[in-house]
Order: C-alpha cells, then sequence, then structure tokens
C-alpha cells in the first residue's frame, strides 16, 4: 500500500481516537460570559442586569426574553458570538429574563403568568431601576411569542420591539413541528395526563428528528476532521452543554401552546385570550424589527414575518440572516453583518 494512504489512514485513526476521548471526557466549558447581578427574582424566574462595558448611551433599556425550553445563555454563548455584549458595547442596558427551570410543582403554569406576573413584574422593575415609563423589548423563539402578547397587552410599556424567529402565524408550510403537532396527530391532552411536564428528553428527541444525519453522524463527523481546531472543539462543546442543558415546558402551557398555537393559531386570528382579556395585534403600532434565518426549520421564517399583516405599526423593517434557528444568535456572519445593523437600528429608536 502506498506510504501516503497508509499515512493518511494513520492520521485519521489519530483524529477519530482524539473525537471519540473527547466526547467520553468532555472538558469543562464556561458559559455566561458576561457579568450580572440578579436584580429581580419571582418564583423560579431570575432578572438578570449585564454589568456595563461602555459608557451608558441610551435613556431606554433593553428587556431580552428567550423560550421556555433551553436556558437563555445562549444569548450571551461566549465573548465574540455574543448578542448581550453586542448590545453592552454599544452602551446600552441589558436584561435578561432566566425563566429558572420548572419542576413537578410548576405544572399549572400558564400563558397568564408567563405575560402577566413573571413578564410584567419583570418589566415594572426595569422601569422602577431606571425611572422610565418605557423599555425595547427583544424576544426570541418563544420568548418572541410571549414578546408579542406582551406588546398587545401592554402596548404603552414597549418603546421597540424586536421580535427573533418567533412562531406567530402557526399556518406555514416547511416546518414539520407544524404537521407532527397537528390535532389528528398529536393529543396533546393526553400527553400531559400521562407524562406531566414536558421534559428536555422529549423536547431534545423531537428536535433531533428535525434534521437527524445532521444532527448526529454528520456533527461527529466534523468533530473527527476539525478535532486539532481548538476553537472549533470549544465551540462544539459550548453548543452541546447548551444544548444538553433543557428545561421542562409546564403542562398547561405546553397544552395552551400546542392547541392555542400549532392547532388553533389563535394570535393571528385574533381569538387568542390571557387571563379573560383578548390579545389584539392591532395595538402594536411601536416600531417593529423582526429577524428571522432563511435556513430556520424550527420556525420557518415565514411564522415570524406573519406577524406583520396583523399589526399597525407603521415603523417596520426585516433582517433576513442565512442561518438556523440557533445561527442567528450564536453565528459568525450573523455577529459580523447582522447584529451591528440591528443594534443601529435600536440606537436610532432609542432615547440617549
Amino acid at each position: 500500500m502506498n506510504e501516503a494512504i497508509i499515512k493518511e489512514i494513520m492520521q485519521g485513526n489519530l483524529k477519530l481516537a482524539k473525537a471519540f476521548n473527547l466526547t467520553a471526557n468532555p472538558h469543562s466549558i464556561n458559559s455566561e460570559t458576561t457579568e450580572y447581578d440578579v436584580v429581580f427574582e419571582y418564583n423560579k424566574m431570575r432578572l438578570l442586569r449585564f454589568k456595563p462595558l461602555a459608557k451608558k448611551g441610551f435613556r431606554t433599556p433593553l428587556l431580552m426574553v428567550y423560550a421556555v425550553i433551553n436556558k437563555p445563555y445562549i444569548l450571551d454563548l461566549q465573548e465574540d458570538r455574543s448578542v448581550v455584549r453586542k448590545f453592552l458595547e454599544k452602551g446600552f442596558d441589558v436584561y435578561l429574563i432566566d425563566w429558572g427551570s420548572p419542576s413537578d410543582a410548576d405544572k399549572f403554569t400558564c400563558l397568564d403568568d408567563y405575560i402577566n406576573f413573571y413578564m410584567r413584574y419583570a418589566v415594572d422593575h426595569i422601569c422602577k431601576e431606571n425611572s422610565c415609563t418605557q423599555i425595547s423589548l427583544l424576544g426570541y423563539c418563544i420568548g418572541g411569542y410571549f414578546s408579542t402578547i406582551f406588546s398587545s397587552l401592554y402596548p404603552k410599556r414597549v418603546k421597540n420591539l424586536i421580535i427573533m424567529s418567533a412562531p406567530i402565524d402557526f399556518n406555514v408550510k416547511g416546518g414539520p413541528l407544524h404537521v407532527w403537532t397537528q390535532k389528528d396527530i398529536f393529543d396533546v391532552s393526553r400527553f400531559t395526563e400521562a407524562y406531566g411536564n414536558c421534559t428536555p428528553d422529549i423536547l431534545n428527541n423531537g428536535f433531533m428528528l428535525l434534521n437527524p444525519m445532521e444532527n448526529t453522524y454528520l456533527k461527529y463527523l466534523g468533530l473527527v476532521e476539525k478535532v486539532d481546531d481548538k476553537d472549533y472543539v470549544d465551540n462544539f462543546f459550548r453548543m452541546e452543554k447548551w444544548n444538553n442543558d433543557g428545561i421542562s415546558i409546564p403542562a398547561r402551557f405546553f397544552v395552551e401552546w400546542i392547541q392555542d398555537g400549532y392547532q388553533g393559531n389563535k394570535l393571528v386570528k385574533g381569538e387568542l385570550m390571557v387571563a379573560g382579556k383578548p390579545v389584539s395585534l392591532k395595538k402594536i403600532t411601536m416600531p417593529l424589527l423582526l429577524i428571522v434565518g432563511t435556513s430556520d426549520n424550527l420556525v420557518p421564517p415565514d411564522s415570524t414575518l406573519g406577524l406583520l399583516p396583523h399589526v399597525k405599526s407603521k415603523d417596520t423593517k426585516v433582517f433576513e440572516n442565512p442561518s438556523g434557528h440557533i445561527g442567528i444568535s450564536v453565528g459568525r456572519k450573523a455577529h459580523k453583518v447582522m447584529w451591528p445593523e440591528v443594534i443601529e437600528w435600536l440606537a436610532k429608536h432609542s432615547e440617549k
């Protein structure tokens, strides 16, 4: 056998062995790279206020709201690709809601709790702390669904609204979740009667099936090929840590989420009720920015963009990034090109 071929095989075997050893014994990875203070707590929810990285340049504080599926530090995963740091470096006062980890005792937590208690109390605290009456709101994934509803119910509290890869219009094509959750396929009430809260294991298995080859074989093949690239390896295990750091969705909200969202599409139909009060998207008149990943197979871009026909905002903007659902927040290109433009947009719409 040719010596070059033998050498290539040996190098390949060494890389495979090194990758196997790394996955069996992953090294410690630091997350939550930016320092913060916990300034408010309610039940398991914590409101984080990040320590400034530049002179304060805007009076309007920014609240980030992530989903109730994973931990929110995806927005601050590493220093060079941290959405939080990007805003801090430009002089914004940045807050983030950490929902905590629901237990069986929280299985009756519902949409009303998230909107009228957790979010409203957080906004009240921020406004009190900053002697202001309005905030800017950035909602990501289910956090974008929450932020849209909050802005509809409390429009006077929101100066600017940024919605990022959020499911709003559920009557769209291109998303497997929209097929799997249809009423004749998935009886969510029976599911929660049997299992209670929707656990991270159940969620992760579902997300893995969205793209099984890429989420299993190809992912680890990429690790083998770049096992000697320290930055790549660190990024790989940082994402693995976050992926495996999921939280449960409370049973009652999970039923509401499936029935009112995927199966009923009530928000855009004007049929959604929160604590007996109708949610009207026409109440959204503040400047609105939508961010979508063109390759997002978890929340198809049309689901987020479906908000536009229903609001009354005259000042609207859309940013598209060639990425998936997570790449939009941690992707290299997103941070190099898109996020500076997003920050510039918010700067123009914030009080100095």
